[in-house]
This record gives C-alpha cells, sequence and structure tokens, in this order.
C-alpha cells in the first residue's frame, strides 16, 4: 500500500498563499480537513487542492471585491453576544462544543474577539445559534 505524503500547515499556507494562523483557522473551523500528528496538523494534497479551487472572486455592485468560497460566505460575530446567550442558556462552553461540533478552542476565540467582531463561516453561527435556541442575527455584530 503506497503511503501518501501530508503537507504541514507551514507548506499549505506557503501554498496557498495566506498566513499558517488562517489554514489553522480554516482547520478548527472544518472547512479544511486535516489529521492531527501529535501537535501539529497533517493535511492531505488533494484536500488543499479541493479546498482551493471553489474560491472565485465576486464583484458586488454595491461594494468592494470579496472572497466567495462554495462551502458558505463568513459574517461577523459578536463574542460578548456568543457569550451572553451561553451563559443565558446554562450551557457551558465544553457542551455548546461537543452539541454545535465547533471546537472549543474556537468558541473561546469568538468570546474573545474584539468588540468590532470576528470573521466565522455562516453555517458556524447556524450552529452554535441552533443550539443556543437563538437566531443566528442575534449573534452578529453591528
Amino acid at each position: 500500500m503506497e503511503e501518501k505524503k501530508l503537507m504541514s500547515v507551514g507548506q499549505v499556507a506557503e501554498y496557498l498563499g495566506v498566513h499558517e494562523q488562517t489554514v489553522r483557522r480554516w482547520v478548527h473551523l472544518g472547512e479544511l480537513p486535516a489529521v492531527k500528528a501529535g501537535r501539529q496538523f497533517r493535511i492531505d494534497p488533494e484536500d488543499v487542492r479541493r479546498f482551493a479551487s471553489p474560491t472565485i472572486t465576486k464583484i458586488k455592485a454595491e461594494g468592494p471585491i470579496t472572497r466567495v468560497n462554495a462551502r458558505g460566505h463568513s459574517v461577523l460575530a459578536d463574542g460578548r453576544k456568543l457569550k451572553n446567550a451561553r451563559n443565558e442558556a446554562g450551557i457551558t462552553v465544553r457542551e455548546l462544543s461537543r452539541q454545535s461540533g465547533v471546537s472549543e478552542s474556537w468558541i473561546y476565540n469568538i468570546q474573545r474577539a474584539p468588540t468590532r467582531g470576528i470573521h466565522v463561516s455562516s453555517e458556524t453561527l447556524s450552529a452554535l445559534a441552533d443550539v443556543l435556541e437563538v437566531e443566528p442575527t442575534d449573534l452578529l455584530a453591528r
């Protein structure tokens, strides 16, 4: 059986022309499949090619050029609103993670976001809102 050569986060970042932290964020969001080897992520080159191919540039008449990904668009989440909704629901970060499928570390990152918000995928926001039984728009930064 032939063994595949997996790519490191640094190699994927260089290939895609992005920062390593961006690649890690995609992995934590579940947008880029990866395996964890010790404390490092390893990514199949075929998954990287598939991930990169649906990304297109779209020009909107009302605004600037934005990147649109076939997996969904990103929205600005307000971490304070997420934390307040979580506290009102009486749910821990661990339980929210388990029920929504969003990693605990990503939930903590969202909650610690600056007041202007943090970009998350619309799927992530919807998953969190479903568990907290609130509308996704209730978690958006204004």
